[in-house]
Formats: structure tokens, C-alpha cells, sequence
């Protein structure tokens, strides 16, 4: 186990003991960059190592090694998921990486002033952002499916509307805001043997929350050129396999570049 509690530290901190490592935290735990002069990142330096010695994670003097690798782990992750996720009365982001071994889960809310680490599974990297959801039962609707066209084609005037396909509309409902209760955009990310880092970008799934209070998933299947939307009721198992696929699609597309 890496970590062997929570870890409790103000945003800054976190940037400022990641910086020190060399290293750059991913953007849903990045605070808004702040222009600092001496005086004040020493001021600095010295809160990020007080929160550090409230929770015994100081080794003399400097951040323990369990802290480090979780900020390797963090900001340099071989593998990566990751939410945006929103409801009408909050938002709020999970990450979870895994560098060798070592795999560590951060959640920040939007408006608070803290990030919390906390040590994961690396065998279930997915489980661990999934979790952050909270719970919903999944829609007992049949799948839909339909080209992303549909859903972006100009659609002013009664006879246009009239020959959109009924699966566009039922996606369409779907997405209409007024039935949402939450939203979670869920991404993947890996390094290459470079270091360079790779996202599932506009392909990541969406997983909605709607009413009644019914879960489903939304990604993107066929060529880049003209995808197809699709939308599934989805469990914690749907939604965890279809995040382990989006994951495998991404290693082995890199895999194929060298």
C-alpha cells in the first residue's frame, strides 16, 4: 500500500510539492496559476510542509517518499482516468493513475480549497474514478444508436425535422438538459515509451444520470469521419468495461504506431 490514509492538502500546496518534484499536475487538480515572489512562495513552502507534519508525512524535513511517488504517480502516470462530473448543485473531478505498481486516486470539488490522495487498486484504476459517481440504477430502455451527424444537422423548419431519424431524437431527448440530474465525462489517458501522453479525447464517454433517476452511457463507435453516437443503460460493470475498452483501444492504437 502507498498510501495508508487520506491525505488531506489545499490545492496550492499540492501544486507547489508537485512543482518541486519537477513535475505538473494533470488539469482537473490544477489550481489557477498565481504569479508569487520569494516571500511569498517561501510563505508557501512552509504551509505545504505544515499540512505535510500534521499528517506525519514529513521525513525529515522533507516530503516523505510515500508522498512522492504518489505525486509521480499522479503527474507522470503511465495510465490514467479521470471525471469531469456535475450536477446542478456541484461539480467535482476524480483522477486516478498508475506509474509502475504505484497507483493513487485524487478528488477535488470545485469551490473547496482541498484535494484528497488516496491509495487504489492499480488492477482496477476504472473502478476506483467510477466509484465517484455515487449510485444509480441503470435505464431498462433499449440501446440507441445513430449517426453523430443527426444530432448536428441544421434542423430549422417542420418538413427538415419531419425526416430526422427517430433514434436521433431519442438521443436527443436524452440529452435534454431539463431531464439531467448529473453529468460525468470520463477519459483515459497513456504515455508512450517517449513519455508523451495520449487521451481518448473527444471519443471519452459521457455516463448521464436523468430523469426518473436512470443511469446510461453515451460513446462514440465506427470511423473518426463519421462516428455513431450510442447510449446504453448502464450498471457499474457496463460503465467499467466500456472504460477498460476505451483504455485497451488506446494502448494498442499507440502499440501500432512503433
Amino acid at each position: 500500500m502507498l498510501l495508508t490514509h487520506d491525505v488531506w492538502l489545499t490545492s496550492s500546496a499540492l501544486d507547489f510539492l508537485a512543482s518541486r518534484q519537477g513535475l505538473t499536475l494533470p488539469a482537473t487538480l490544477r489550481p489557477e496559476p498565481i504569479w508569487r515572489d520569494e516571500n511569498e512562495l517561501a510563505e508557501l513552502s512552509e504551509a505545504a510542509h505544515a499540512e505535510l507534519r500534521q499528517q506525519n508525512l514529513l521525513d525529515r524535513g522533507a516530503p516523505s517518499i510515500e508522498v512522492v511517488i504518489a505525486l509521480r504517480a499522479l503527474c507522470a502516470g503511465q495510465q490514467e482516468c479521470y471525471a469531469y462530473i456535475g450536477t446542478a448543485q456541484k461539480s467535482w473531478r476524480a483522477h486516478a493513475a498508475i506509474s509502475g505498481t504505484d497507483a493513487v486516486y485524487a478528488e477535488y470539488t470545485e469551490g473547496s480549497d482541498h484535494v484528497v490522495l488516496r491509495d487504489a487498486d492499480p488492477d482496477r484504476l476504472p473502478h476506483t474514478v467510477i466509484d465517484a459517481l455515487g449510485e444509480c440504477q441503470p435505464a431498462t430502455e433499449r440501446t440507441i444508436t445513430c449517426a453523430a451527424s443527426n444530432l448536428t444537422a441544421p434542423t430549422s423548419g417542420i418538413a427538415i425535422e419531419r425526416v430526422v431519424p427517430r433514434e436521433a431524437k431519442r438521443m436527443k431527448a436524452l440529452h435534454d438538459p431539463e431531464r439531467r440530474l448529473q453529468e460525468a465525462k470520463v477519459t483515459v489517458a497513456v504515455r508512450d515509451h517517449h513519455g508523451r501522453r495520449h487521451t481518448n479525447g473527444r471519443r471519452a464517454p459521457v455516463v448521464l444520470d436523468v430523469q426518473p433517476g436512470v443511469r446510461w452511457i453515451t460513446y462514440l463507435t465506427g470511423p473518426a469521419d463519421a462516428p455513431y453516437l450510442n447510449a446504453r443503460g448502464a450498471d457499474r460493470a457496463v460503465i467499467v468495461e466500456r472504460i477498460e475498452q476505451e483504455l485497451a483501444m488506446l494502448s494498442e492504437q499507440l502499440s501500432g504506431q512503433h
